[in-house]
Protein backbone atom coordinates (compact mmCIF):
# COMPACT_ATOMS: atom_id res chain seq x y z
CA UNK A 1 0.00 0.00 0.00
CA UNK A 2 0.65 3.37 -0.66
CA UNK A 3 0.79 6.05 1.48
CA UNK A 4 1.13 9.87 1.39
CA UNK A 5 0.46 13.29 3.89
CA UNK A 6 -3.22 14.40 3.53
CA UNK A 7 -2.46 18.12 3.69
CA UNK A 8 -1.14 17.86 -0.10
CA UNK A 9 -4.32 16.10 -1.12
CA UNK A 10 -6.39 18.65 0.77
CA UNK A 11 -4.61 21.41 -0.74
CA UNK A 12 -4.89 20.21 -4.13
CA UNK A 13 -8.61 19.17 -3.71
CA UNK A 14 -9.44 22.87 -2.66
CA UNK A 15 -8.29 23.95 -6.07
CA UNK A 16 -11.07 21.49 -8.07
CA UNK A 17 -13.68 23.05 -9.95
CA UNK A 18 -16.45 24.04 -7.92
CA UNK A 19 -19.73 22.48 -6.49
CA UNK A 20 -21.80 19.88 -9.06
CA UNK A 21 -19.74 20.93 -12.13
CA UNK A 22 -17.75 19.37 -14.93
CA UNK A 23 -15.26 19.99 -17.30
CA UNK A 24 -14.86 17.80 -20.54
CA UNK A 25 -11.47 18.70 -21.91
CA UNK A 26 -11.65 18.14 -25.76
CA UNK A 27 -9.11 18.21 -28.82
CA UNK A 28 -6.94 20.89 -30.70
CA UNK A 29 -8.50 23.00 -33.00
CA UNK A 30 -8.36 20.77 -37.03
CA UNK A 31 -5.38 22.52 -39.54
CA UNK A 32 -4.45 21.67 -43.22
CA UNK A 33 -2.98 18.23 -44.23
CA UNK A 34 -0.84 17.22 -46.84
CA UNK A 35 -1.80 15.32 -49.95
CA UNK A 36 -0.24 12.23 -50.61
CA UNK A 37 -2.19 9.66 -52.63
CA UNK A 38 -4.74 6.61 -52.12
CA UNK A 39 -8.19 5.22 -53.52
CA UNK A 40 -10.26 7.48 -55.52
CA UNK A 41 -7.88 9.88 -56.08
CA UNK A 42 -4.25 10.32 -56.61
CA UNK A 43 -3.57 13.25 -54.03
CA UNK A 44 -5.36 11.37 -50.86
CA UNK A 45 -3.93 11.91 -47.61
CA UNK A 46 -2.84 8.26 -46.42
CA UNK A 47 -1.17 8.79 -43.40
CA UNK A 48 -0.83 11.45 -40.05
CA UNK A 49 1.70 11.03 -37.73
CA UNK A 50 2.71 7.86 -38.42
CA UNK A 51 -1.43 6.27 -38.21
CA UNK A 52 -2.31 4.92 -41.55
CA UNK A 53 -5.63 6.15 -43.07
CA UNK A 54 -7.32 3.43 -45.15
CA UNK A 55 -10.07 3.78 -47.14
CA UNK A 56 -13.07 4.63 -46.07
CA UNK A 57 -12.05 7.18 -44.16
CA UNK A 58 -10.07 9.84 -45.65
CA UNK A 59 -8.91 13.62 -44.93
CA UNK A 60 -9.75 15.64 -48.89
CA UNK A 61 -12.99 15.61 -50.37
CA UNK A 62 -13.32 12.81 -52.53
CA UNK A 63 -11.10 11.09 -50.23
CA UNK A 64 -13.28 9.68 -47.65
CA UNK A 65 -16.81 7.72 -48.28
CA UNK A 66 -19.49 9.28 -46.65
CA UNK A 67 -19.11 12.59 -44.61
CA UNK A 68 -18.76 10.49 -41.17
CA UNK A 69 -15.96 9.42 -42.39
CA UNK A 70 -13.68 12.56 -42.78
CA UNK A 71 -10.57 12.71 -40.53
CA UNK A 72 -8.51 16.10 -39.51
CA UNK A 73 -4.55 15.98 -39.45
CA UNK A 74 -3.65 18.69 -37.59
CA UNK A 75 0.03 19.92 -38.63
CA UNK A 76 0.48 22.41 -35.36
CA UNK A 77 1.33 19.01 -34.15
CA UNK A 78 4.98 17.72 -33.82
CA UNK A 79 4.19 14.88 -35.08
CA UNK A 80 0.93 15.56 -36.48
CA UNK A 81 -2.30 14.32 -35.15
CA UNK A 82 -5.38 12.85 -36.44
CA UNK A 83 -9.10 13.85 -35.48
CA UNK A 84 -12.27 12.59 -36.12
CA UNK A 85 -14.24 14.99 -38.10
CA UNK A 86 -13.56 18.69 -37.16
CA UNK A 87 -10.58 17.62 -35.02
CA UNK A 88 -12.55 16.89 -31.02
CA UNK A 89 -11.53 13.44 -30.77
CA UNK A 90 -8.39 12.08 -31.31
CA UNK A 91 -7.39 9.13 -33.06
CA UNK A 92 -5.04 6.57 -32.49
CA UNK A 93 -5.33 3.93 -34.85
CA UNK A 94 -8.12 2.89 -37.41
CA UNK A 95 -8.29 -0.90 -38.49
CA UNK A 96 -10.58 -2.06 -41.15
CA UNK A 97 -10.44 -6.09 -40.54
CA UNK A 98 -11.76 -5.29 -36.91
CA UNK A 99 -14.50 -2.74 -37.79
CA UNK A 100 -12.75 -0.40 -34.94
CA UNK A 101 -11.33 3.36 -34.11
CA UNK A 102 -9.45 3.90 -31.23
CA UNK A 103 -9.21 7.41 -29.45
CA UNK A 104 -8.09 9.13 -26.87
CA UNK A 105 -11.06 9.65 -24.59
CA UNK A 106 -11.14 13.06 -22.74
CA UNK A 107 -11.39 12.65 -18.75
CA UNK A 108 -14.89 14.00 -17.23
CA UNK A 109 -13.90 15.87 -14.61
CA UNK A 110 -16.43 16.19 -11.05
CA UNK A 111 -16.06 17.61 -7.64
CA UNK A 112 -19.25 17.27 -5.36
CA UNK A 113 -18.84 19.41 -2.35
CA UNK A 114 -20.57 20.39 0.38
CA UNK A 115 -24.29 20.89 0.16
CA UNK A 116 -24.83 18.68 -3.25
CA UNK A 117 -25.08 15.27 -3.48
CA UNK A 118 -24.49 14.62 -7.37
CA UNK A 119 -22.62 16.13 -10.80
CA UNK A 120 -23.56 15.09 -13.81
CA UNK A 121 -22.96 15.63 -17.83
CA UNK A 122 -22.58 13.78 -21.12
CA UNK A 123 -19.75 11.57 -22.51
CA UNK A 124 -19.78 11.63 -26.93
CA UNK A 125 -19.40 15.67 -27.51
CA UNK A 126 -17.13 15.13 -30.65
CA UNK A 127 -18.88 12.29 -32.55
CA UNK A 128 -21.54 12.70 -35.19
CA UNK A 129 -25.11 12.10 -33.69
CA UNK A 130 -26.43 9.26 -35.38
CA UNK A 131 -23.11 8.30 -37.28
CA UNK A 132 -21.51 4.97 -37.35
CA UNK A 133 -19.14 5.18 -34.35
CA UNK A 134 -20.28 4.03 -31.03
CA UNK A 135 -18.20 2.43 -28.13
CA UNK A 136 -17.34 -1.01 -28.16
CA UNK A 137 -19.32 -3.61 -26.30
CA UNK A 138 -16.68 -6.25 -26.36
CA UNK A 139 -13.49 -3.95 -24.88
CA UNK A 140 -15.05 -1.05 -22.88
CA UNK A 141 -15.29 0.00 -19.27
CA UNK A 142 -16.39 2.82 -17.49
CA UNK A 143 -13.58 4.29 -14.61
CA UNK A 144 -14.03 6.15 -12.16
CA UNK A 145 -10.76 7.27 -10.21
CA UNK A 146 -11.07 9.70 -7.19
CA UNK A 147 -12.46 9.32 -3.69
CA UNK A 148 -15.49 9.04 -1.67
CA UNK A 149 -17.86 8.51 -5.55
CA UNK A 150 -20.02 6.70 -7.12
CA UNK A 151 -20.18 6.94 -11.01
CA UNK A 152 -23.34 5.67 -12.77
CA UNK A 153 -23.82 5.40 -16.31
CA UNK A 154 -26.67 5.92 -18.45
CA UNK A 155 -27.92 5.54 -22.29
CA UNK A 156 -30.44 4.47 -24.28
CA UNK A 157 -33.58 5.79 -25.49
CA UNK A 158 -35.18 5.45 -22.08
CA UNK A 159 -31.72 6.56 -19.97
CA UNK A 160 -31.15 3.32 -18.65
CA UNK A 161 -28.68 2.02 -16.09
CA UNK A 162 -26.00 0.41 -17.92
CA UNK A 163 -22.71 0.52 -15.83
CA UNK A 164 -21.91 1.58 -12.32
CA UNK A 165 -18.85 1.32 -9.65
CA UNK A 166 -17.39 3.23 -6.27
CA UNK A 167 -13.91 4.41 -4.74
CA UNK A 168 -13.08 5.11 -1.74
CA UNK A 169 -9.42 6.48 -0.17
CA UNK A 170 -9.05 4.70 3.44
CA UNK A 171 -8.05 7.10 6.40
CA UNK A 172 -5.20 5.39 8.36
CA UNK A 173 -4.66 6.39 12.08
CA UNK A 174 -2.29 9.25 11.36
CA UNK A 175 -5.53 10.43 8.91
CA UNK A 176 -3.63 9.75 5.50
CA UNK A 177 -5.36 8.80 2.62
CA UNK A 178 -4.10 5.30 1.85
CA UNK A 179 -4.51 4.07 -1.79
CA UNK A 180 -3.49 0.54 -3.91
CA UNK A 181 -0.46 0.25 -4.97
CA UNK A 182 -0.55 -2.87 -6.57
CA UNK A 183 -1.98 -1.66 -9.95
CA UNK A 184 -5.36 -2.86 -10.02
CA UNK A 185 -8.07 -0.67 -10.08
CA UNK A 186 -10.41 -2.32 -8.23
CA UNK A 187 -12.39 0.50 -5.43
CA UNK A 188 -9.83 1.99 -3.66
CA UNK A 189 -8.88 4.83 -5.64
CA UNK A 190 -10.08 3.40 -8.54
CA UNK A 191 -13.12 1.89 -10.04
CA UNK A 192 -14.24 -0.03 -13.31
CA UNK A 193 -16.82 -1.29 -14.78
CA UNK A 194 -17.72 -3.59 -18.02
CA UNK A 195 -20.29 -1.76 -20.76
CA UNK A 196 -22.01 -4.59 -22.26
CA UNK A 197 -24.34 -1.42 -24.44
CA UNK A 198 -22.47 0.26 -26.81
CA UNK A 199 -23.45 3.87 -27.80
CA UNK A 200 -22.37 7.28 -29.32
CA UNK A 201 -23.15 9.05 -26.21
CA UNK A 202 -24.28 8.32 -22.87
CA UNK A 203 -25.45 11.08 -19.24
CA UNK A 204 -22.89 10.11 -16.64
CA UNK A 205 -23.64 11.01 -13.09
CA UNK A 206 -21.06 10.76 -9.72
CA UNK A 207 -22.82 10.77 -6.36
CA UNK A 208 -20.95 11.55 -3.05
CA UNK A 209 -21.12 8.47 -1.05
CA UNK A 210 -23.10 8.97 2.34
CA UNK A 211 -19.70 9.05 4.42
CA UNK A 212 -18.15 11.61 2.34
CA UNK A 213 -17.64 15.58 3.02
CA UNK A 214 -16.79 16.26 -0.39
CA UNK A 215 -16.04 13.84 -3.47
CA UNK A 216 -14.13 14.50 -6.26
CA UNK A 217 -13.21 12.45 -9.39
CA UNK A 218 -12.60 11.80 -12.91
CA UNK A 219 -14.53 9.13 -15.45
CA UNK A 220 -12.90 7.96 -18.54
CA UNK A 221 -14.75 5.90 -20.41
CA UNK A 222 -11.96 3.49 -21.71
CA UNK A 223 -10.22 0.06 -22.86
CA UNK A 224 -10.99 -2.65 -20.34
CA UNK A 225 -8.38 -3.43 -17.84
CA UNK A 226 -7.21 -0.16 -16.94
CA UNK A 227 -3.96 -0.42 -14.64
CA UNK A 228 -3.74 1.93 -11.35
CA UNK A 229 -0.60 2.98 -12.27
CA UNK A 230 1.72 5.62 -10.14
CA UNK A 231 0.55 8.20 -12.27
CA UNK A 232 -3.21 7.51 -12.20
CA UNK A 233 -2.38 6.93 -8.30
CA UNK A 234 -1.54 10.52 -8.45
CA UNK A 235 -5.00 11.84 -9.14
CA UNK A 236 -6.30 10.91 -5.60
CA UNK A 237 -4.68 14.69 -5.27
CA UNK A 238 -6.30 16.09 -8.50
CA UNK A 239 -3.98 15.41 -10.80
CA UNK A 240 -5.79 13.15 -13.44
CA UNK A 241 -4.46 12.22 -16.74
CA UNK A 242 -6.42 14.49 -19.44
CA UNK A 243 -7.30 11.24 -21.74
CA UNK A 244 -7.26 7.23 -21.88
CA UNK A 245 -7.39 5.10 -24.98
CA UNK A 246 -11.14 3.96 -25.76
CA UNK A 247 -12.35 1.63 -28.86
CA UNK A 248 -14.76 2.76 -31.04
CA UNK A 249 -16.71 0.29 -33.58
CA UNK A 250 -18.11 1.35 -36.69
CA UNK A 251 -20.62 -0.14 -39.55
CA UNK A 252 -20.14 1.33 -43.32
CA UNK A 253 -24.13 1.37 -43.56
CA UNK A 254 -26.96 1.47 -41.34
CA UNK A 255 -28.80 -1.24 -43.03
CA UNK A 256 -28.48 -5.07 -42.46
CA UNK A 257 -27.31 -6.95 -44.79
CA UNK A 258 -28.90 -8.05 -47.74
CA UNK A 259 -31.42 -10.83 -47.95
CA UNK A 260 -30.67 -14.24 -47.89
CA UNK A 261 -33.57 -14.39 -50.72
CA UNK A 262 -32.00 -11.60 -52.82
CA UNK A 263 -28.23 -11.94 -52.71
CA UNK A 264 -26.44 -13.36 -49.89
CA UNK A 265 -23.71 -11.19 -48.36
CA UNK A 266 -24.15 -8.70 -51.18
CA UNK A 267 -23.40 -5.00 -50.05
CA UNK A 268 -22.84 -2.38 -52.46
CA UNK A 269 -19.65 -0.94 -50.06
CA UNK A 270 -18.16 -4.14 -50.23
CA UNK A 271 -16.54 -4.01 -53.71
CA UNK A 272 -13.52 -6.42 -53.62
CA UNK A 273 -13.66 -9.77 -55.03
CA UNK A 274 -13.75 -12.32 -51.98
CA UNK A 275 -15.38 -10.01 -49.43
CA UNK A 276 -18.49 -10.25 -47.59
CA UNK A 277 -21.28 -8.35 -45.89
CA UNK A 278 -21.29 -8.68 -42.13
CA UNK A 279 -24.09 -7.65 -39.77
CA UNK A 280 -22.70 -5.83 -36.56
CA UNK A 281 -23.03 -8.32 -33.75
CA UNK A 282 -23.79 -5.82 -31.10
CA UNK A 283 -25.96 -6.01 -27.92
CA UNK A 284 -27.70 -2.63 -29.67
CA UNK A 285 -29.98 -4.02 -32.51
CA UNK A 286 -30.54 -3.02 -36.03
CA UNK A 287 -26.91 -1.71 -35.71
CA UNK A 288 -26.00 -1.94 -39.31
CA UNK A 289 -22.97 -3.72 -41.08
CA UNK A 290 -19.59 -3.25 -42.40
CA UNK A 291 -17.73 -5.65 -45.15
CA UNK A 292 -15.06 -8.07 -44.51
CA UNK A 293 -12.46 -10.29 -46.30
CA UNK A 294 -13.40 -13.76 -47.19
CA UNK A 295 -12.23 -16.73 -44.21
CA UNK A 296 -8.86 -16.99 -46.52
CA UNK A 297 -8.26 -13.48 -47.92
CA UNK A 298 -6.89 -10.14 -45.87
CA UNK A 299 -6.65 -6.49 -46.84
CA UNK A 300 -9.69 -4.07 -47.37
CA UNK A 301 -12.76 -4.94 -48.66
CA UNK A 302 -13.94 -1.36 -49.42
CA UNK A 303 -11.32 -1.29 -52.22
CA UNK A 304 -11.39 -2.51 -56.00
CA UNK A 305 -9.19 -6.52 -55.40
CA UNK A 306 -8.40 -5.06 -51.89
CA UNK A 307 -8.84 -8.75 -50.30
CA UNK A 308 -6.12 -10.96 -51.27
CA UNK A 309 -5.13 -14.43 -50.27
CA UNK A 310 -3.47 -15.14 -46.91
CA UNK A 311 -0.19 -17.17 -47.23
CA UNK A 312 -1.04 -19.38 -44.15
CA UNK A 313 2.80 -21.21 -44.41
CA UNK A 314 4.04 -17.87 -44.20
CA UNK A 315 2.37 -17.36 -40.33
CA UNK A 316 3.08 -20.43 -38.57
CA UNK A 317 2.04 -18.77 -34.95
CA UNK A 318 -1.39 -17.32 -36.25
CA UNK A 319 -1.60 -20.96 -38.61
CA UNK A 320 0.08 -23.54 -36.37
CA UNK A 321 1.19 -26.57 -38.86
CA UNK A 322 3.55 -29.11 -37.46
CA UNK A 323 4.01 -30.93 -40.64
CA UNK A 324 4.15 -29.98 -44.70
CA UNK A 325 2.11 -26.81 -45.32
CA UNK A 326 1.27 -26.29 -49.00
CA UNK A 327 -0.81 -22.89 -49.41
CA UNK A 328 -4.08 -22.66 -51.72
CA UNK A 329 -6.03 -20.00 -52.66
CA UNK A 330 -8.09 -19.10 -49.65
CA UNK A 331 -7.32 -21.83 -47.70
CA UNK A 332 -4.23 -23.71 -46.85
CA UNK A 333 -3.47 -28.07 -46.48
CA UNK A 334 -1.40 -29.06 -43.16
CA UNK A 335 -0.04 -32.80 -43.83
CA UNK A 336 2.45 -34.99 -42.00
CA UNK A 337 5.23 -35.51 -43.68
CA UNK A 338 5.57 -38.86 -45.69
CA UNK A 339 6.11 -41.44 -43.18
CA UNK A 340 4.03 -40.30 -40.48
CA UNK A 341 0.57 -40.18 -39.52
CA UNK A 342 -1.79 -38.07 -37.09
CA UNK A 343 -2.90 -34.20 -36.54
CA UNK A 344 -0.28 -31.75 -38.29
CA UNK A 345 -1.63 -28.89 -36.24
CA UNK A 346 -0.98 -30.02 -33.18
CA UNK A 347 1.96 -29.98 -31.07
CA UNK A 348 3.85 -33.23 -31.55
CA UNK A 349 0.63 -34.45 -33.66
CA UNK A 350 2.58 -36.22 -36.72
CA UNK A 351 3.80 -40.04 -35.35
CA UNK A 352 6.03 -42.11 -37.08
CA UNK A 353 4.50 -45.44 -39.22
CA UNK A 354 5.68 -48.42 -38.56
CA UNK A 355 5.75 -50.14 -42.05
CA UNK A 356 6.95 -53.72 -40.95
CA UNK A 357 3.71 -53.90 -39.02
CA UNK A 358 1.77 -54.38 -42.28
CA UNK A 359 4.84 -55.04 -44.64
CA UNK A 360 3.10 -55.82 -47.98
CA UNK A 361 1.01 -52.84 -47.89
CA UNK A 362 4.14 -50.93 -48.58
CA UNK A 363 5.72 -53.32 -50.82
CA UNK A 364 8.00 -55.31 -48.77
CA UNK A 365 8.47 -59.35 -49.38
CA UNK A 366 11.59 -59.48 -47.19
CA UNK A 367 13.45 -58.86 -44.15
CA UNK A 368 11.79 -54.87 -43.25
CA UNK A 369 13.65 -52.53 -40.87
CA UNK A 370 11.78 -49.55 -39.61
CA UNK A 371 13.25 -46.31 -39.37
CA UNK A 372 11.89 -42.85 -38.43
CA UNK A 373 10.13 -41.66 -41.30
CA UNK A 374 10.79 -44.34 -43.55
CA UNK A 375 11.75 -48.29 -43.52
CA UNK A 376 14.28 -50.53 -45.14
CA UNK A 377 13.07 -53.56 -47.37
CA UNK A 378 15.87 -56.34 -48.25
CA UNK A 379 15.95 -59.74 -49.17
CA UNK A 380 16.69 -62.34 -46.52
CA UNK A 381 20.20 -64.05 -45.72
CA UNK A 382 20.93 -66.91 -48.29
CA UNK A 383 18.64 -65.45 -51.25
CA UNK A 384 18.91 -62.32 -53.67
CA UNK A 385 16.68 -60.29 -55.82
CA UNK A 386 13.95 -57.77 -55.85
CA UNK A 387 12.56 -57.57 -52.22
CA UNK A 388 9.51 -54.78 -53.24
CA UNK A 389 8.18 -57.71 -55.52
CA UNK A 390 5.98 -60.71 -54.55
CA UNK A 391 8.55 -63.91 -55.25
CA UNK A 392 11.34 -61.05 -55.90
CA UNK A 393 13.70 -63.12 -53.21
CA UNK A 394 15.65 -66.38 -54.78
CA UNK A 395 17.48 -68.86 -53.24
CA UNK A 396 20.81 -68.48 -53.64
CA UNK A 397 22.25 -71.85 -55.52
CA UNK A 398 25.76 -70.68 -56.24
CA UNK A 399 28.68 -72.78 -55.63
CA UNK A 400 31.55 -71.98 -53.55
CA UNK A 401 35.01 -72.01 -55.34
CA UNK A 402 37.84 -71.82 -52.43
CA UNK A 403 35.58 -69.89 -50.37
CA UNK A 404 34.66 -67.19 -53.15
CA UNK A 405 30.71 -67.15 -54.14
CA UNK A 406 30.56 -65.99 -57.60
CA UNK A 407 27.10 -65.82 -59.67
CA UNK A 408 27.35 -64.33 -63.17
CA UNK A 409 24.26 -62.04 -63.78
CA UNK A 410 25.45 -61.39 -67.81
CA UNK A 411 27.57 -63.94 -70.27
CA UNK A 412 29.93 -61.29 -71.77
CA UNK A 413 31.24 -57.85 -69.98
CA UNK A 414 29.07 -58.49 -67.07
CA UNK A 415 29.42 -57.74 -63.58
CA UNK A 416 30.59 -60.63 -60.61
CA UNK A 417 28.81 -60.04 -57.40
CA UNK A 418 31.11 -61.77 -54.81
CA UNK A 419 30.88 -63.04 -51.51
CA UNK A 420 34.00 -63.40 -49.67
CA UNK A 421 33.96 -65.82 -46.80
CA UNK A 422 36.85 -66.17 -44.81
CA UNK A 423 38.13 -69.55 -44.02
CA UNK A 424 39.19 -70.47 -40.21
CA UNK A 425 40.15 -73.13 -38.24
CA UNK A 426 38.56 -74.25 -34.49
CA UNK A 427 39.33 -76.45 -32.43
CA UNK A 428 37.55 -77.35 -29.72
CA UNK A 429 39.52 -78.39 -26.23
CA UNK A 430 40.03 -81.99 -25.56
CA UNK A 431 39.30 -82.93 -29.42
CA UNK A 432 42.15 -84.19 -31.86
CA UNK A 433 40.49 -83.09 -34.44
CA UNK A 434 39.45 -80.06 -36.26
CA UNK A 435 36.69 -79.09 -37.67
CA UNK A 436 36.42 -76.19 -40.73
CA UNK A 437 34.04 -73.24 -39.92
CA UNK A 438 32.87 -70.99 -42.23
CA UNK A 439 32.74 -67.16 -40.51
CA UNK A 440 30.95 -64.61 -42.67
CA UNK A 441 33.30 -61.74 -41.99
CA UNK A 442 32.18 -58.74 -44.32
CA UNK A 443 30.69 -58.30 -48.27
CA UNK A 444 31.73 -56.23 -50.92
CA UNK A 445 31.79 -56.18 -54.66
CA UNK A 446 34.04 -56.86 -57.23
CA UNK A 447 33.39 -55.53 -60.61
CA UNK A 448 34.98 -58.07 -63.19
CA UNK A 449 34.58 -56.73 -66.90
CA UNK A 450 35.80 -58.77 -70.15
CA UNK A 451 35.77 -62.28 -68.50
CA UNK A 452 36.04 -64.90 -71.18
Amino acid sequence: MKKAAASRGFTALATLIGVGSLLLLGGAAPAAAAATGGPGRNNCTRSCGGIDIPYPFGVEPGCYHAAWFNLTCDLSFQPPKLFLGDGTVQVLEISVPNGTVRINSSRLLYTVGAGASAASGPWGRGLPIGGPFFLSESRSSVALVGCGAQVQLRGGDDDSLIASCAAVCPLDGDRRIVVESSGACAGVGCCQASIVLGYDSYNIQVNKLNASVYAEAAVYLVDQGISYADEVAGSVYGYFPEALPATLDWVINHTGCPSVYREEGVSSECVSNNSRCVDAGNNVPNRGHRCACDIGYQGNPYIPDGCQDIDECKSPDIYPCNGTCTNTVGYFICQCPSGYYGNASAPDGCQDINECLNQEAHSCYGTCLNLPGTFHCQCPIGTYGNSSRKGGCVNDNSSPVSGLGIWWHKSFASSIWCSLHNSETQGEKGEEDEREVFQPKSWFTIAANDIA
